[in-house]
């Protein structure tokens, strides 16, 4: 939220209670952002940011869902010739989020073999502004 004078912040939480910055999943950026992380399911809900100045005050609500890394993959040899290789990619647990085709690297180790890399990357926290 914005505004002049810039306003007064108070953060909460789901259960209502207000965030202080010095809790260890909470933490209130110098913009007055609020940082959570790493989440925990007990952590979903609506947080509220409440903002008040001279002139007013406003509230607006956060919605805070957990989407966690997708699971390993399965992979599945469908067939192979004297210069081709045809494997199937199935997603196994999805992690709550819509999957789409990552970015695979391919490293030849030997002449005879390939390897195939995929590292997804999460921290585990989020900001809400």
């Amino acid at each position: 939220m914005v505004g002049l004078p810039a306003p007064n912040r108070v953060w909460k939480s789901p259960s209502g209670n207000i965030i202080t910055d010095d809790e260890v999943f909470y933490r209130i950026l110098s913009d007055g952002s609020l940082y959570v992380g790493p989440l925990t399911n007990d952590m979903v809900g609506n947080y509220t940011c409440l903002a008040d100045n001279i002139f007013g005050k406003d509230d607006i609500y956060y919605q805070v869902t957990i989407l966690s890394p997708p699971g390993v993959p399965n992979i599945l040899l469908q067939s192979t010739t004297t210069h081709s290789i045809s494997i199937l990619w199935k997603p196994s647990y999805d992690g709550g989020a819509i999957i789409t085709l990552p970015n695979i690297l391919l490293q030849s180790t030997t002449t005879h073999s390939i390897s195939i890399l995929w590292k997804p990357s999460y921290d585990g926290g989020a900001i809400i502004t």
